[in-house]
């Protein structure tokens, strides 16, 4: 009998610890879930939950705020997360803040934190919805970090074999060597850069010639653009070549009178005697057949530098053609 009230007490004894280890896990478990605690229930949705399940964590700047009551798929596209959020973190939680999905240290269970937002704001209350920031797709990070691998593997392959060639190549070690190469390249650099400087010169002067002639400024403008003076100048030179001939029958004719009063004054007869016989009438005409000696050199020095001028060039062969064709005929 006593044996028997002995293990009715042990009996009751371990029933009653049960139920007070089972009250004191559904008051933790409670607690952690905000089931004794006053809460508001807020919203936000996601394109992606990211492994979020009902129960986890809610922290707002690293603090606990809540958990999540439940995840809902809406559509194709959005999952809606219920969240509870405790009712004294919720004052300082405002309206314009952001949710995202992260993890409880590197491999620990998913959590949804909440950021503070810019700008002052209301005081989230029950039934907002908390819009979300986007999150860092790790399984897209991790791909697109094999196909880098993937990328620098050949990357890497491509460049030893490059190495391989390079160091294999007499040729290129021997320029790399040629100490008169980095002289060469110095001095066929300043050439072009000479060459460089000198064209930008003759650019700048070309623009100033087509400026002025777009300006309608110079005689340059006017011998291509006016036909008149082009015509007056061709007449010009032809009066020019007229004169020229003139001047050097004139020439003829001076020279035979010359060549008679020489004469004249060996036989001693003649007017030319008398006159050279005057020392000072001597002097007189030495002097005047002097000028006009120069006046021709002058003149024919003219004729030459005109000949070879760009502006009348033109003429004078065309000239030189007529007269070589009409000699031909």
């Amino acid at each position: 009998m006593q044996n028997k009230r002995t293990n009715l007490i042990k009996l009751g004894l371990f029933t009653i610890s049960g139920l007070l280890f089972l009250v004191l896990s559904l008051y933790l478990i409670g607690r952690n879930q905000q089931l004794f605690r006053a809460s508001i229930l807020v919203k936000t949705y996601f394109r992606h939950a990211g492994g979020v399940v009902p129960g986890n964590n809610v922290r707002y700047a690293g603090i606990q705020a809540g958990t999540v009551k439940s995840v809902k798929l809406i559509n194709d596209t959005t999952i809606q997360l219920e969240l509870l959020i405790d009712k004294e973190a919720s004052k300082h939680i405002l309206k314009n803040s952001l949710a995202s999905i992260g993890t409880e240290g590197l491999i620990g269970n998913r959590v949804v934190n909440l950021l503070p937002g810019d700008g002052p704001a209301e005081p989230i209350q029950e039934g907002d919805e908390i819009a979300t920031k986007k999150n860092l797709d790790t399984d897209a990070m991790l791909e697109t970090l094999s196909v880098t691998n993937q990328n620098a593997a050949v990357l890497s392959a491509e460049l030893v074999q490059t190495i391989s060639r390079f160091n294999n190549s007499s040729a290129v070690w021997k320029l790399l060597e040629d100490s008169s190469l980095a002289v060469s390249i110095k001095a066929s650099l300043n050439n072009i850069e000479q060459a460089s400087v000198s064209t930008k010169q003759l650019t700048a002067e070309l623009n100033q010639v087509i400026h002025d002639l777009k300006q309608e400024r110079g005689l340059v403008q006017h011998l291509i653009y006016d036909t008149v003076m082009s015509g007056q100048l061709e007449r010009t030179l032809a009066q020019l070549e007229q004169t020229s001939q003139q001047t050097v029958t004139m020439t003829q004719k001076v020279n035979d009178l010359i060549s008679g009063v020489q004469n004249e004054i060996k036989e001693g007869k003649g007017p030319a005697n008398a006159i050279l016989s005057d020392t000072s009438m001597t002097g007189s005409l030495h002097r005047s057949l002097s000028n006009i000696e120069k006046s021709t050199a002058t003149f024919n020095e003219n004729m030459t530098a005109l000949q070879h001028n760009f502006l009348f060039r033109g003429y004078f062969r065309k000239k030189e053609k007529k007269a070589a064709k009409e000699k031909s005929n």
